[in-house]
């Protein structure tokens, strides 16, 4: 049941209590069915995040061997075609040129681990309880550099996330947007969603990604090797948005 007194500031406390506290998180498996403009893809991948220093996403076919990794570190992230030894090494303003929306180290890891954040310039203090749904509560904050607003829903009673956005205007769809569900008890300790839904919908162009998570360990020891790139070539970002190519 919604309690009606609650701030968003007491309902943002309750959310960053009860979201997953973690060093290192790590997703061995999960399925991934991927829209990526005209085409789609069905995907095994995996992710491995050592808080606040790295983040991982490996993608591979249902039976096949790794073909494509994505690391994020704090100041850039490499996006690695391994089937055609390419790679791409990328500052966080590229993607916010391209797309309009303010991606950063700290916004991937918070809803790659379904965190609560504030994309940069927003104190998370400033938000606004903006109305509810059926089920949750609607969080509302601008971001003044980019105008856009961020959109949270947390979900009442259990003060976990539901949905985790961004709009060019209140009352306005989400042009990117992270939806949790499927919420379960991991390791007797904490509580992570097995299926998350990520959309990226901009200038006609449009990113869907499916996830359902079969296992999932956090605070045990995790190894990131390095890929020799001895036998790569660097090309640009946008080879790879432009290719629509995983």
């Amino acid at each position: 049941m919604v309690d009606t007194t609650l701030s968003a500031s007491d309902i943002i406390e309750r959310t960053l209590q009860n979201q997953p506290s973690f060093i290192t998180l790590n997703i061995p498996k999960f399925d991934l069915n991927v829209q990526f403009g005209q085409v789609s893809y069905t995907l095994r991948g995996s992710l491995r995040i050592i808080k606040d220093s790295i983040i991982s996403l490996s993608v591979q076919p249902m039976l096949g061997i790794e073909v494509a990794r994505i690391d994020f570190n704090p100041e850039f992230f490499t996006i690695y075609d391994k089937m055609n030894h390419r790679y791409s090494e990328t500052p966080y303003d590229v993607m916010y040129i391209g797309t309009g929306i303010p991606f950063n180290f700290n916004a991937i890891q918070s809803m790659l681990s379904a965190h609560f954040f504030s994309i940069p310039h927003r104190d998370s203090h400033s938000f606004i309880l903006e109305n509810n749904t059926d089920s949750t509560y609607v969080l509302v904050g601008n971001d003044n550099l980019s105008n856009m607003f961020q959109y949270f829903e947390i979900n009442f009673g259990s003060f976990l996330l539901s949905v985790s956005g961004l709009q060019r205007g209140k009352s306005m769809s989400l042009p990117f947007s992270v939806i949790y569900s499927d919420w379960r008890l991991v390791n007797r300790k904490y509580k992570f969603p097995y299926h998350i839904t990520i959309e990226l919908d901009h200038n006609k162009f449009l990113f869907l990604a499916n996830a359902i998570i079969e296992e999932i360990d956090f605070d045990k020891d995790i190894n990131i090797t390095n890929i020799n790139l001895e036998r790569y070539k660097r090309v640009p970002f946008s080879t790879f948005f432009t290719e629509q190519k995983i």
